[in-house]
């Protein structure tokens, strides 16, 4: 009521009456007011009338919204809507617990339960409405919406959920409560499924992370990132980010991710692998040999710990490409081709040649470069692969592919202990292990390989998108 009368776009008694007609229009209910002498007289008498009826509160702030109100207005209208129709709802919480739940939700930002609300809500959006500024405004929300037939209504495994991020006695008594309530709706075995979908099954745990140039600052990228989960189909966004173009800038980022993640698998045994999905531009960059723990006194580059693999980003989204490129996948993966094309490299390489191989070759399915592919015949060998669907390639660093390079290269690639190229990142990762067990002479090919590993079925920014199935754990 006094967040209405103090609307300046409400004071007027035309006003006022056009925002009884909306709000009847919303409704589908017929909503009149007696004259009443004050401007606060008129707005009780409206919250009391539109209270009687669960469809004209729903949409007073809509309608409200619809007359000009601000923005701040309307969101604190659906926030008191909501903490309304929740009254009922929770009203056999202990007045107590209600109260600590309720303080200590209010301190949890609504964006670290997003993952909660996916999770609760199924096919509802899958971020809270804009007006839940807190953890709590979201289960206030959630109390208004309908569960599926047989199934729990969304608070409630949205609460379970979030039991880890309230304080230990508040997150007993809470549990007990749930338990409580789907005992007696005869919902415990939702429940229990509901808790179940949270444990994650083992397997690789991927995270991807992508960089592209920003069009409106050449000084900064677009660093995107998702995780894959295992067992489950489809990507989680995660975020969208402006970093720094500086090396060192992209370290401490991908460092961050890769910590974040760590700590969310901290309960668990799955193995993690990372993929960056760069441009052309960007394929420069050694990411396996970024690293984590960086201020601390025993820094170690990621691709000693994870298998890390390159994606095109160009293929991704250059779509007469991904024919050729799913059936050369589909060859890999199936185990009918293990081909690969190195041959040492030459003054003035025929990419002529190197196409009709390509195309002429049905069990080719990697190329290694004449060199790193920051322009020259490299750079359109690698064009020339991604474009003919090869779906490994791989190349030096720092060195053309010349005898002794290219002699290390095939063999590492041709080492298939009869599994052809299907176990090329674990491979790959070990070989960067033996580079640091290896004497200083070694030829330091684990330090330097680059390597696209590029499975079309897995395109995240295709999705489909998902929830993920944990929650982020926070130290008490």
């Amino acid at each position: 009521m006094d967040l209405l009368s103090g609307c300046l776009v409400l004071r007027s008694e035309q006003s006022r009456h056009l925002l009884l007609d909306r709000l009847s229009q919303l409704s589908a209910v017929q909503f009149t007011l007696p004259g009443f002498t004050t401007d606060r007289q008129w707005f009780l008498g409206l919250v009391t009338t539109c209270g009687k009826s669960a469809e004209g509160l729903a949409q007073l702030p809509w309608a409200a919204r619809d007359l000009g109100v601000p923005e701040a207005a309307f969101d604190a209208l659906c926030r008191l809507v909501d903490g309304w129709e929740a009254c009922a709802v929770l009203a056999d919480l202990p007045d107590e617990l209600l109260g600590r739940l309720g303080d200590e939700l209010a301190r949890l930002p609504a964006g670290e339960a997003g993952h909660a609300y996916r999770q609760a809500a199924g096919d509802l959006p899958v971020s809270p409405p804009p007006h839940c500024d807190s953890a709590w405004a979201v289960l206030l929300h959630l109390t208004r919406m309908n569960s599926a037939v047989g199934g729990l209504p969304p608070y409630l495994p949205f609460v379970d959920a979030l039991g880890d991020r309230l304080r230990p006695d508040t997150a007993r008594q809470v549990e007990r409560w749930i338990r409580r309530r789907a005992d007696a709706d005869g919902l415990a075995g939702e429940l229990d499924a509901a808790r179940g979908r949270r444990t994650l099954p083992a397997g690789a745990v991927r995270l991807i992370v992508q960089l592209e140039r920003n069009r409106l600052d050449d000084d900064r990228l677009e660093l995107t990132w998702w995780r894959q989960w295992p067992g489950i189909e489809g990507f989680e966004p995660c975020g969208t980010r402006l970093v720094p173009r500086d090396e060192r800038e992209l370290e401490r980022v991908t460092e961050d991710l890769v910590l974040d993640l760590e700590d969310l698998l901290a309960d668990g045994e799955n193995t993690v692998e990372l993929e960056f999905i760069l441009p052309l531009e960007l394929l420069h960059l050694p990411v396996d040999q970024w690293r984590k723990e960086i201020d601390s006194a025993l820094p170690r580059s990621i691709g000693l710990q994870y298998p890390v693999v390159l994606r095109s980003l160009e293929r991704q989204r250059t779509r007469p490409w991904h024919r050729v490129w799913r059936l050369r996948w589909r060859q890999l993966t199936d185990g009918l081709a293990d081909t690969v094309h190195c041959d040492p490299v030459l003054d003035a390489p025929d990419l002529d040649q190197l196409q009709a191989k390509i195309l002429t070759e049905e069990s080719l399915v990697a190329l290694v470069l004449s060199g790193p592919p920051q322009g020259g015949p490299a750079a359109l060998e690698l064009r020339l692969a991604l474009s003919c669907g090869l779906p490994v390639v791989a190349w030096h660093r720092a060195e053309q592919t010349r005898d002794e390079v290219a002699d290390a290269l095939r063999a590492f690639l041709t080492a298939a202990d009869g599994v052809g190229l299907t176990d090329l990142r674990d491979r790959l990762r070990r070989l960067r292990v033996q580079a640091h067990l290896a004497p200083a002479d070694w030829p330091d090919l684990g330090r330097n390989l680059a390597v696209i590993w590029d499975d079309p079925e897995r395109q995240p920014e295709q999705g489909p998108w998902i929830a993920a199935p944990v929650e982020r754990r926070r130290a008490r």
